[in-house]
């Protein structure tokens, strides 16, 4: 069957030429499958196999257990649509096909030549959306593929309850959805041939929770040899926000919610997995969809945190970490998650700039602050003091204060960090920051409103869109009668250029592209990806080493003063002040940080912090 649709060209017109899209039989190691082939001007452009299962459905008895391999089709297996996306909460833009617990597929967007001697670099990318939402098909892979010669594959995974439930016993250990995700690298590695790509140049890529899973996996020695480099993209392995400990969120989120599903087993967990196995997806799922659950250290692909991983220096893991080539990427605003609890303030709350900036400073950062450190004076004192918290700010400024210090905490200070640790002279470490926002605000993609009025930058998933919607922007906001500029087509053309040139050699530049430099931990190189594309050093020191070093030493001054270097010192535009180059005690921090119970004086303040609680696990 032949159909002809008009699409965008690459630089944003609309195309005079008729993209032409047929079926395609191929056949595979595991069988003959349908695809479709897209062509223009009688030229083959594109080959695309979508839903195609790396695992068995994990129905029934396999729910909560470690994805199994599924082996060869019968017949010819049609991969010529999207399947569904897994269970999560109901949002337009990720479960457009629906959903279902069989979802343990992925898809496949292939230059031309799918011959085994034609192989080209691989790039699976790991969807973000805080461990409880996203999809393998929102992210069409088709244009990163054309302008980079590469195979991009996107894949789904178990999200939410399904994804990572987490009881203290031997059988439900959590990480499904991390087990799902290394699975289907099993499988790319074992079949990606067929369809043109390298199996000994794949590298994993993933926003937010995405990059915080990548960088997980790149933790994990086992994986040795399923993928070669990494791009962490707002999101890293060391920050607070990315795995919980024994005690903390997931398990006591999983015990609740498994005792009030299944309450006749309350004493008997392995009779309770039972129960919960057999209970209908949506009961598990509705209710409890916005409910926090996050990979945790399981003493099977975990045994430390990451941040005690990043410090074992002898430790497999470290040396497999070491021996990836890394991107580590931010976007200069990555603490808009926090805009959705910003709205709960003005609607719920109706904070405006008539409230007291006493009020507003207890019921936002005040509130978030006890919620990591507890009730230390001295640490929510400095935070005041260090970003500037006056009793002159009215609530926009304020607002605009708590997002900096959130982008820094949770974002900024563990990216540079964990380059830090990384580098080395075997591997290759590259870092960027994006300030250039795109035509759409990204945050639509989560059901979020319109931003602050008083918003400049790159908000949080703004390098998504350009890396992957930036010719469909109504995939993202279907209402939308903005267009993307000849300058964004042109600026996304390049992003994509950068990422497939470090998929294929573990360096992003070529001769046609602004020269991006390596990082180091004297200057801290970075890329800027801005209105212009140029490269500086030093992206908020001051801010970082006031996270990484200042209220370590806080809460454990003597240790922190045996474990800490030298910071290194480096002038920049943005910043002027010094920082460490290796990691410190922030472990210890965070097993007091990542806590569970929201420490406030009063029932109303308990009522907007678990308000706050839900929002910002919805966005990551």
């Amino acid at each position: 069957m032949r159909i002809t649709i008009i699409t965008l060209a690459i630089f944003g017109q609309v195309s005079t030429d008729v993209q032409n899209s047929q079926h395609v039989i191929h056949k595979t190691k595991l069988g003959f499958i349908q695809g479709l082939e897209i062509s223009e001007q009688n030229t083959v452009k594109l080959y695309k196999f979508l839903n195609i299962p790396y695992a068995q459905p994990p129905l029934q008895r396999l729910r909560f257990t470690k994805p199994r391999p599924r082996g060869p089709w019968k017949g010819t297996l049609n991969a010529t649509t999207h399947g569904p996306a897994c269970p999560q909460v109901h949002n337009q833009h990720f479960v457009k096909y629906g959903m279902n617990e069989d979802c343990l597929h992925l898809d496949i967007y292939a230059p031309p030549g799918l011959s085994r001697f034609s192989i080209k670099s691989v790039m699976v990318w790991v969807h973000g959306g805080s461990y409880t939402v996203g999809s393998a098909s929102f992210y069409d892979g088709s244009m990163l593929a054309k302008t980079g010669h590469v195979v991009v594959v996107t894949i789904n995974y178990r999200l939410g309850i399904l994804g990572f439930l987490a009881l203290k016993n031997s059988t439900t250990k959590g990480n499904y959805g991390l087990w799902d995700q290394m699975m289907a690298l099993q499988w790319i590695k074992d079949n990606i041939d067929d369809y043109g790509g390298d199996p000994n140049s794949i590298t994993i890529f993933g926003q937010s929770a995405g990059g915080f899973s990548v960088g997980l996996l790149a933790l994990i020695p086992q994986n040795k040899g399923l993928f070669h480099r990494v791009i962490m993209q707002s999101g890293v392995p060391n920050s607070s926000l990315k795995v919980t400990r024994p005690g903390y969120d997931t398990y006591t989120t999983s015990d609740t919610i498994s005792t009030h599903l299944c309450p006749f087993f309350r004493q008997d967990l392995a009779m309770r997995v039972i129960c919960l196995r057999y209970l209908s997806s949506p009961t598990l799922t509705r209710p409890y969809a916005y409910l926090s659950f996050a990979p945790v250290v399981d003493n099977e692909l975990f045994e430390q945190t990451p941040e005690e991983i990043l410090k074992d220096g002898n430790s497999s893991a470290f040396e497999f970490f070491m021996s990836l080539d890394i991107v580590v990427t931010n976007c200069d605003v990555d603490g808009s998650v926090l805009f959705p609890t910003l709205k709960v303030l003005e609607i719920s709350y109706k904070f405006d700039s008539s409230t007291p900036p006493e009020l507003v400073w207890a019921y936002g950062p005040e509130s978030m602050l006890e919620s990591y450190y507890g009730t230390n004076k001295r640490i929510i004192k400095e935070v005041s003091n260090f970003y500037g918290f006056t009793r002159d700010l009215d609530f926009k400024d304020q607002s605009k204060k708590w997002t900096a210090f959130y982008t820094d905490l949770f974002f900024m200070a563990p990216s540079m960090e964990i380059a830090d640790v990384h580098y080395n002279r075997v591997s290759s470490t590259f870092r960027l920051v994006l300030t250039r926002k795109s035509p759409v605000y990204p945050g639509l993609m989560y059901n979020e409103s319109s931003p602050p009025g008083w918003f400049h930058g790159a908000a949080h998933s703004d390098d998504v869109v350009f890396l992957f919607l930036i010719e469909t922007l109504q995939e993202l906001d279907p209402n939308t009668t903005v267009t993307a500029s000849e300058e964004d087509l042109q600026f996304a053309s390049k992003m994509r250029r950068y990422w497939s040139n470090f998929a294929k050699n573990g360096d992003p530049n070529d001769p046609s592209l602004p020269f991006w430099p390596s990082y180091n931990t004297k200057n801290k190189t970075f890329m800027l990806f801005g209105q212009n594309i140029s490269s500086d050093a030093s992206y908020r020191n001051n801010q970082s080493h006031f996270w990484l070093d200042t209220i370590p030493n806080i809460l454990h001054p003597h240790v922190h003063e045996m474990t800490s270097s030298k910071p290194s010192t480096s002038d920049s535009t943005h910043d002027q002040t010094s920082t460490r180059d290796q990691t410190n005690t922030r472990d210890q921090t965070n097993q007091q940080t990542s806590s569970a119970g929201l420490c406030c004086s009063t029932t109303q303040v308990e009522m907007f912090m678990f308000t706050f609680y839900i929002l910002i696990n919805c966005v990551l």
